[in-house]
């Protein structure tokens, strides 16, 4: 022991020194058994075990797992703070899977609210946050990965096309004053502006700008009027330009800019499309179930099994409108006629594809079963050569049993719904491919 008069700049602090420091738990120092082999040392700390925890006053804890998610009374809580109210909901607890809603208001009477944030869980559209600001009415989501999109994020304000800016590298093998390093197409001035790039030793570029003629004035009608261009040249001993060439230029130049507001109106077609499923969507959200949700599974029953939803299941709304030929006219270019021979190696390449594809996803589902119950049996027979188990190990091994084991019987469930499926969705398949127009040459 050290004095206790010692200041802690003074005091010994290696606590190796069992003439300094004295060791309550069992098996300390650990450097004083360095050298001995582990056997002997787990049994040279049972001999010297001298101190024993008291044991609990009261019983263990018994908490359902449904009653667990839950979280907070009736599911729901709402806390205040200064200008700011939080809703917090359990998972499943709202038809939508929200379960966080951070709203910011403007004054402390909760009236006026300026910016929302949401937060969201197993959406089957993969929907995991939405904000959404008040003063400038715009709502932006964000999904996790799975979506058949690919959609990261979707910021929903959309404005009136006004300029289109395209951006381009250096072209060595061009004059920097012939490069063009930035076009813009003025949709409200009605001009097209071009800058070129930088030449060596040069402060300023060049620059050109076209005053666009009338609709009805270009294509075969385009006269050319020098009063409909202007521009500059950091070069002061360089030659005008002809007005052949900018002719020329300026003919060009509009139709890139009808190809690239072309370019522009099929995005936003798409991102109509795009928007109309996302109504879809949040008018009838869906909430995706894990095969392995103890408490739901058992809720809907056997016959509920094949409605669950994966990772790879969230869009079978979208897979069910596709054509099953689909793909394969794709890769014959997508004729507008196929003959009677192509239609018979179309038909039976489909049916071929979706009998292996059936028969892949039955082997998938084995191949987890027979590892569940690898890890099923190891765990079993782990239990029964244990020799004075602790209780506290051996509870866990038996819960742990008992998650393989209902593992095991939902993919077994899952596996006979699937094989009891097939030949219904063959024969639908088959049903389709019959009333598809490509394949109506077989019937005759």
């Amino acid at each position: 022991m050290q004095p206790r008069g010692m200041s802690c700049a003074e005091i010994n602090w290696d606590l190796s020194k069992v003439e300094l420091w004295e060791h309550l738990l069992p098996g300390e120092p650990r450097v004083a058994r360095k050298d001995a082999d582990e056997i002997e040392e787990d049994v040279d700390v049972e001999r010297d075990k001298h101190l024993d925890m008291p044991a609990s006053y009261v019983n263990e804890i018994q908490i359902h797992s449904l009653d667990f998610e839950r979280r907070y009374p009736q599911g729901s809580k709402t806390i205040f703070y200064k200008k700011i109210k939080v809703e917090l909901y359990a998972p499943y607890f709202q038809m939508d899977g929200l379960i966080q809603r951070v709203t910011i208001y403007a004054d402390y009477e909760y009236t006026t609210p300026v910016q929302c944030y949401e937060k969201y869980l197993n959406r089957s559209d993969c929907l995991t946050e939405s904000r959404r600001d008040f003063d400038t009415d715009t709502v932006t989501d964000f999904f996790e990965k799975d979506r058949s999109d690919h959609c990261k994020e979707n910021n929903r304000l959309f404005l009136i096309l006004q300029k289109i800016i395209e951006k381009y590298h250096r072209n060595e093998e061009i004059p920097a004053c012939k490069d063009v390093a930035v076009r813009e197409f003025a949709m409200i001035e009605n001009e097209i502006r071009i800058k070129f790039h930088y030449d060596k030793d040069r402060s300023t570029r060049a620059t050109r700008t076209f005053i666009k003629p009338p609709m009805a004035d270009r294509g075969d009608r385009l006269v050319f009027d020098p009063a409909m261009t202007y521009g500059y040249n950091p070069d002061p001993t360089a030659l005008p330009e002809k007005s052949l060439d900018l002719f020329y230029n300026l003919d060009k130049h509009l139709k890139d800019e009808d190809y690239s507001t072309l370019c522009v109106r099929d995005a936003e077609t798409e991102i109509m499309g795009f928007l109309k499923r996302r109504i879809d969507e949040n008018s009838n959200p869906q909430l995706a179930i894990s095969l392995f949700d103890r408490n739901r599974i058992a809720e809907m029953g056997e016959s509920g099994v094949d409605a669950v939803k994966g990772p790879n299941q969230r869009h079978d709304d979208v897979a069910r409108e596709v054509d099953p030929l689909g793909p394969y006219l794709a890769q014959i270019g997508n004729p507008a006629y196929i003959s009677k021979a192509e239609a018979y190696l179309l038909r039976d390449e489909c049916l071929n594809n979706f009998k292996q594809l059936s028969i892949d996803k039955a082997n998938y589902i084995l191949r987890i079963i027979e590892k569940h119950a690898a890890e099923l049996e190891k765990m079993q027979t782990l239990l029964t050569q244990s020799v004075d188990l602790p209780k506290t190990e051996e509870d866990q091994m038996l819960a742990k049993i008992n998650e393989i084991s209902f593992n095991v019987h939902v993919l077994e469930t899952y596996l006979n719904r699937h094989r009891d499926l097939v030949p219904k969705r063959y024969k639908i398949l088959v049903d389709r491919l019959q009333q598809n127009p490509y394949l109506q040459v077989l019937q005759k």
